[in-house]
């Protein structure tokens, strides 16, 4: 399904919808049983692994990789899947306890070793990781960079490595960068969240691989900023969301090409991107918020660029999406509070929140560190759009206004642009109305208003 407007598009990819046999999988479990996992969480941890084994596909092979101080694992290789190694595993996971300190960078290298060096049956199987952890690394190898280096040179197999960081003592920067690095996903789950629930609802999702290294061609539609910018593997009963921008509207044909077995498969599609459809209003914002998430996760991981913080501020101010990150840099100025209608009160509780998001940023570990990951992660992965609550702010289609003194402003306004004055139903008002029809839906948020069309900006005054 292919909705469009303007020079925004969303498209939802359902590989459900496609008559193939799902793919075989190579898949190692790793699992962390250092001594902070004792009580509940390890009988969770192991309820979420049984769920997984009993779960596994007949063509699959599987290992566990059990760690803390040391690293062992059920098996010496991938084992296939039949009753007797299920069995075996099931003991193996039994066999858990939780004490020892967290050598990460042993067990991810051993995982990613044992699948590189499989021989399949198979031509191309669909490699994974899943690894769960809740704490930062403290024995072998400890340094970020060095755990991030050994399994890249490790994993010339390209497995997918899925992460689930839980509690607030997990290095969220060394997680999100395995999942985002490997093609994968990082979640987090809370320090009394139950490990078995939310592992085993993510593993149904990735349990049926359909289409690995997923490409799409959109024919003669030039397309760009494309979020997410690289495509997961397809699952069945799963979709994607896919947001982006166009230039040239039309007919098109579309092409998602991937592997299954080894083998490139093209399926292909038609669709429309048409210039104007207006119950799909939603859509300038949705990829908006899909972009800042982004922005905001290379600056989290490169620190704060002044061009990429300057296109976050830029692209907030357009869309009128406010977030905590955001917030304390929109709202360094005193004149900033009056662009989004806030109170000068409430300046100093506003910026005090920035500033410890903004050192949340920067941070690795701890509460804040793993609540700002996550923020970033939902909207990056964002499917809805939220009104904001702010009473001077207001969307109409694909623009955001201001009130300003009484005026209310177009996001994409800037001091000093040329502006036509125009009276409000005055003749030349209803004839800028002839030639710019689609300037209706934008005059209808108030009679004193400015607008910017294009490089063309017009001031209404009623």
């Amino acid at each position: 399904m292919l909705t469009s407007r303007s020079r925004y598009f969303l498209m939802m990819l359902s590989p459900g919808n496609l008559e193939v046999k799902a793919l075989p999988k190579d898949i190692i479990f790793i699992f962390d049983t250092s001594g902070s996992m004792r009580g509940e969480k390890i009988r969770h941890e192991k309820d979420a692994l049984r769920f997984c084994i009993t779960h596994l596909g007949k063509e699959d092979r599987f290992n566990i990789i059990q760690f803390a101080t040391t690293v062992n694992s059920y098996s010496t290789s991938l084992v296939p899947v039949n009753e007797e190694t299920v069995d075996e595993a099931l003991s193996f996971i039994d066999s858990f306890t939780a004490r020892g300190g967290t050598n990460i960078n042993d067990a991810l290298v051993r995982g990613v070793v044992m699948l590189d060096g499989a021989d399949s049956v198979w031509a191309d199987p669909v490699r994974m990781v899943v690894f769960l952890t809740d704490g930062e690394p403290t024995v072998g190898q400890t340094k970020m960079s060095t755990i991030l280096k050994n399994v890249t040179l490790t994993n010339s197999g390209k497995a997918r490595i899925f992460v689930f960081g839980v509690g607030h003592d997990v290095n969220t920067h060394l997680l999100d960068r395995l999942a985002s690095q490997h093609r994968g996903i990082s979640e987090y789950l809370a320090p009394d969240e139950e490990i078995d629930v939310r592992v085993s609802g993510f593993y149904r999702k990735i349990n049926e691989p359909i289409l690995s290294e997923p490409h799409l061609d959109f024919g003669r539609i030039h397309v760009s900023d494309l979020y997410p910018a690289q495509l997961p593997d397809l699952f069945r009963g799963t979709q994607l969301l896919l947001a982006g921008r166009y230039q040239n509207g039309g007919e098109a044909s579309i092409t998602l090409s991937g592997h299954i077995n080894g083998e490139e498969k093209r399926l292909h599609y038609t669709g429309r991107f048409k210039s104007e459809e207006e119950e799909n209003d939603f859509l300038p914002r949705l990829w908006a918020t899909r972009k800042i998430g982004y922005l905001m996760s290379e600056i989290r991981f490169g620190g704060e660029d002044e061009e990429l913080v300057d296109e976050v501020i830029q692209l907030s101010k357009e869309y009128g999406i406010i977030t905590p990150y955001t917030s304390f840099l929109i709202l360094e100025k005193d004149a900033d509070f009056e662009h989004w209608g806030i109170s000068q009160s409430a300046a100093p509780e506003m910026r005090s929140e920035g500033e410890r998001y903004r050192s949340a940023i920067r941070e690795t570990i701890g509460e804040e560190a793993v609540s700002a990951a996550a923020d970033i992660i939902s909207m990056k992965t964002s499917n809805v759009v939220r009104d904001s609550h702010i009473p001077a702010v207001k969307h109409a289609h694909d623009k955001t206004f201001y009130l300003r003194d009484g005026i209310w402003v177009d996001g994409k306004y800037r001091e000093g642009m040329k502006m036509e004055r125009i009276a409000y139903l005055s003749k030349r008002f209803f004839r800028l109305l002839e030639t710019e029809p689609e300037l209706a839906r934008y005059l209808a948020v108030a009679k004193n208003i400015i607008v910017v069309v294009g490089t063309h900006c017009y001031r209404i005054t009623e």
